[in-house]
């Protein structure tokens, strides 16, 4: 092949890699399919081993002295020529290597977004319960446990995602520190409600009723009183008044009036 036709055909194989790559990414940014972008990329790996043929038969043949005018084409040497098809090659292979990263991770993506939705939906079940002046402690301790589970499990699955080489993960990171900075702040109100509520119960071992019991606390104007004494007495103003019991005299004619106050 001479000189000439090698130049076309040089020009024609670098304009053939041009169009498979446009069509590459194209596809790629239309989400066209896996399988129909990846009949592109072999698509444009076979049209570029074809420029690369070719232009190694091109160097090779413009190393004679006489040919050396062709060594410059347009403005362009033979590495400068060789390297913008290269670029044009490796940019729209870059695009499909990063949809197919992204493709692969689909369904770790998806397990991501439902322990998103899962942790989402412990936050709003708490939330309520530590408003209310009584909380359920055990709901409470319930929740934090599920919520740090889910938590670790998110944790894990980022780190699956981050695995994958070329993909971008802005998003994940973004919502995984939001959700540790609000799963901190309920593990504080949750620690502090916890910590209130057992400085608030008295072990049952600790109550007596000794002699060191702490006194009553019950005002003497509330405590039982007898119908038949003065309401107005307190406790330690009551005196008690001895009283005298008949006694039988013996005496027959008595004995009907000291039966009838037994009886």
């Amino acid at each position: 092949m001479n000189v000439e036709n090698l130049t076309q055909a040089r020009s024609k194989s670098k304009q053939a890699v041009t169009i498979s790559a446009k069509r590459l990414l194209t596809s790629v940014e239309r989400n066209s399919g896996l399988e129909f972008i990846s009949s592109l990329v072999r698509n444009l790996e076979k049209t570029f081993d074809g420029f690369s043929d070719i232009d190694d038969q091109y160097t090779l043949l413009t190393e004679d002295d006489k040919y050396a005018e062709h060594i410059t084409v347009n403005g362009e040497n033979l590495a400068d020529y060789r390297n913008n098809v290269f670029a044009i090659f490796e940019e729209a292979k870059a695009k499909y290597l990063n949809f197919k990263a992204e493709q692969s991770t689909k369904p770790i993506r998806l397990l991501f977004s439902h322990q998103v939705a899962r942790l989402t939906a412990v936050f709003e079940h708490i939330n309520p319960i530590m408003q209310t002046s009584t909380p359920d402690i055990d709901m409470i301790k319930y929740d934090r446990d599920q919520m740090d589970i889910i938590h670790g499990e998110i944790l894990t699955v980022l780190q699956k995602i981050q695995s994958y080489s070329g993909i971008n993960i802005e998003s994940e990171q973004k919502i995984v520190r939001d959700l540790t900075k609000t799963t901190d702040k309920f593990r504080r109100e949750i620690h502090t409600v916890l910590n209130h509520k057992d400085s608030s119960t008295v072990p049952s071992e600790e109550l007596s009723t000794g002699p060191n019991s702490p006194p009553s606390t019950v005002p003497a104007e509330t405590a039982f009183q007898s119908p038949f004494l003065n309401t107005r007495t307190s406790r330690t103003d009551l005196k008690l008044k001895k009283l005298s019991l008949p006694i039988f005299s013996g005496k027959r004619k008595d004995w009907p009036d000291f039966k009838a106050i037994w009886t």
